[in-house]
Formats: C-alpha cells, sequence, structure tokens
C-alpha cells in the first residue's frame, strides 16, 4: 500500500485516516505482530548490551550490564509498548560497537556503518542524537591513539560519515521522497512538542 501511494504521490491520504475508522483487523493483527517484533528487537538491544559490556572489559561486565538493562523498568514498559522507542535504542546501542571498532582498527567501514545506525535512531527518535556524540568522542580517541592530532579533522571521512547518516534518516521517512523536507520538519516539531506535554494517544476503538 505505502508502495503504491508513493508512486501516485498519495502519502497525504494517510495524515486523514482517523484509527477508530480503521478496519478491525489493524487492531486484531497488526498490533500483536507489532508488538512481537517489539519484543524481538528488546531482545537485540540486551544482546548489544552484552557485546558492548564484554568488549569494554570482560564477559562478566557484559553480563551485568546487560541484566540491569532487562530489569530496567523503562526499559520493560517500552518493551510492550508498539512505539518507536526500542528501534530507537537498538540502533543507537548499534552504533557504539562500531565506534569501539573504529577506535581500535580505524577501520572506516565500521565509522559509516556507525553512521548509518545513527542516522536510523535519529529517524526514530530525535534524543537518539547522542549517537552523533558517540561517534565524535571515537573520532577524538582514534586521533589520540593512532592518527595523531593534525589529523583529527578528516574532510573526506566526517563528510561521507555526514551523508549516511542524513541518508539514513531520510530512508526512516520515506514520505520526504514524495512530499519533501517540510515533513522532516513537521517530525521534528511534534516530537519537540511532545516532550512539553503530557504522554498521551488516541483510545483504540473496542470490538
Amino acid at each position: 500500500m505505502f508502495v503504491v501511494l508513493g508512486l501516485d504521490g498519495r502519502f497525504d491520504v494517510l495524515t486523514h485516516l482517523e484509527p477508530q475508522s480503521y478496519p478491525e483487523w489493524v487492531w486484531t493483527w497488526s498490533l500483536p505482530l507489532g508488538r512481537s517484533v517489539i519484543v524481538v528487537i528488546a531482545v537485540g538491544c540486551v544482546y548489544l548490551t552484552y557485546r558492548i559490556g564484554t568488549a569494554a572489559r570482560d564477559r562478566m561486565a557484559g553480563r551485568i550490564a546487560a541484566l540491569v538493562l532487562t530489569l530496567t523498568f523503562g526499559f520493560l514498559v517500552m518493551a510492550h509498548e508498539v512505539s518507536e522507542g526500542v528501534p530507537a535504542v537498538f540502533c543507537f546501542l548499534l552504533t557504539v560497537p562500531f565506534a569501539l571498532r573504529y577506535v581500535e582498527t580505524g577501520d572506516e567501514t565500521a565509522f559509516l556503518a556507525g553512521c548509518g545506525a545513527g542516522g536510523f535512531a535519529i529517524a526514530f527518535k530525535l534524543t537518539a542524537g547522542v549517537s552523533v556524540v558517540v561517534l565524535g568522542v571515537a573520532s577524538l580517541l582514534r586521533a589520540r591513539t593512532a592518527r595523531g592530532w593534525r589529523r583529527l579533522f578528516e574532510p573526506r571521512l566526517l563528510g561521507l560519515g555526514a551523508v549516511v547518516g542524513a541518508g539514513a534518516v531520510v530512508m526512516g521517512h520515506p514520505e520526504v521522497l514524495v512530499a519533501g523536507p517540510d515533513v522532516l520538519w513537521e517530525r521534528i516539531g511534534v516530537q519537540a512538542e511532545r516532550k512539553n506535554r503530557g504522554l498521551g494517544g488516541p483510545a483504540a476503538p473496542t470490538w
């Protein structure tokens, strides 16, 4: 459906649909499926946390970090909801191993992969923009340990990373290709507005 609407330039149709007008099968099938996907991604978050802890210190540190994340109340709440929170956390956590690998080996592919993961994280949630800080710190550490401060700023790598990250953000909002960048700015405004008001949402109809 999204492909057809995109080719026909009719993404605006989706913006006029109200949740109460969705057919019954949308709620009976898409919500359980969405929750199942979120649970799988949450398990991936726990695994990535274990890998990060192991890479930073040892397996015991990884196990403790994974256990702490698993028992965190906010994470458990997100894992039971169909929202962008858990995918954003997963993409952000995916940025960290790539950053660590870049610091240790200087692999530019790892840096660019981290930029892509960070871009997807930002597409899901603006607060995941901290992934940019992680990659920036990784660049500083790599310059200090291997390349020297004179080669701190590499325009080619940083520029390519910015392009990859921006491309990932656009891929996370494919409607931008049809409706233009105004859709992305509107999404940013909506997320910023949510930070200044209480949580809530439309009530799902019951059958």
